[in-house]
Parts: C-alpha cells; structure tokens; sequence
C-alpha cells in the first residue's frame, strides 16, 4: 500500500500520517465552538462588562452609571448578588452570568483545542522518530542488512527445493503467455 505524501506548501507535514488532519479538523471544530460562544446573547459573557447586582423574586436589579437597570432571571425565584453581564454600548441589553454555563463554554472550546494541539505534537514526534529511525538505518554498512530474516542453513534448504522442481516444458509456456488475465 502506498503512502500519502505531503507536497508543495504542505511538505512539511509529511510523515505526520493521519495526526494532521486530526489536527485541523479538531482545530476546525474548536474554532466553530469559540464562534458560537461568541454569538449573542450569550457571547456577552466573554466581551460583556460585569456588573454586580442583586436578585429579588426572579428579577435581578443592576445599574451602570449610576442608572439602573433590571433583567428577568426566568424559573429563578431565589434572593441575593448576582453577576450581570451588561453590553458595554447599550446597558439595557445584558444577561445572567452562569457559571456552568461559562465552564461548558470553556470545555467546548479548550478540549478540541487541546486535542488539536496533541494530535500535532503527536505527528511531529512520530515524525522526528521515523526520521531517527531511516538516519540509524542509513549508517549500517550493507551486510547488516541483507538476509537478516532466515538463518542460512534455511536458505540453503529453500535454494536446494527449487532446483528440485521440474523444467516448465514449452506447451505450458504457450498456455501462460496465451491465457494470463482471463481468469484460468
């Protein structure tokens, strides 16, 4: 089976084997998670400013400058501090910070991160590791490296059966030459 190799911009990728495109599809899919987490309304957690506030009966009561505002925390009936992200350029748009929902947001965008990041690390020292091996191969002298699989009583042995086998005689030549490929 023949290798895929890497050309022109991408050779350097070479002898990475499957590890790269790991790599960038779990950089493609990391990519597409910070995306989304950006997305409003709940992207105000990432680029919004936080705002102290303090929540009564499911509403939640914050002000900025010095006006105040309030933001519907739906099914939350509790009372005390909440933390209010608020859009820096209209206070009136603003959501409830979550810390499950920051860390969800995190583990969605960091884990195939990270993942993109070993599967690179990985292709490269597999990489640096066969380049080792073909250099260590390289300084052997030629007769380390031929008939390192069968002692030579054995090869001796298998020269002496093939010298046993009887001669092709010409008809079975003809039938060869004249009936390869059709399945005979």
């Amino acid at each position: 089976m023949a290798r895929f190799r890497w050309h022109g911009r991408w050779a350097w990728l070479s002898g990475t084997g499957p590890f790269a495109v790991l790599a960038v599809a779990f950089a493609v899919v990391s990519t597409g998670f910070l995306y989304a987490a950006l997305q409003p309304p709940s992207g105000l957690e990432w680029t919004g400013n936080a705002v102290k506030g303090s929540e009564r009966d499911g509403i939640v009561y914050y002000s900025v400058h010095g006006k105040p505002y309030a933001v519907d925390d739906a099914y939350s009936f509790r009372s005390g501090s909440a933390t209010v992200y608020v859009d820096p350029h209209d206070p009136t748009v603003a959501i409830i910070g979550k810390p499950a929902s920051r860390w969800i947001d995190v583990a969605t965008v960091l884990g195939p991160g990270a993942a993109a990041v070993a599967c690179g690390v990985m292709g490269f020292r597999r990489k640096r590791s066969r380049r080792r091996a073909q250099r260590a191969v390289a300084t052997l002298p030629r007769e380390h490296l031929a008939g390192q699989g069968l002692d030579d009583q054995t090869m001796q042995e298998l020269r002496d059966r093939q010298g046993l086998r009887p001669p092709v005689t010409e008809d079975q030549r003809w039938w060869r030459n004249h009936h390869v490929g059709e399945g005979a």
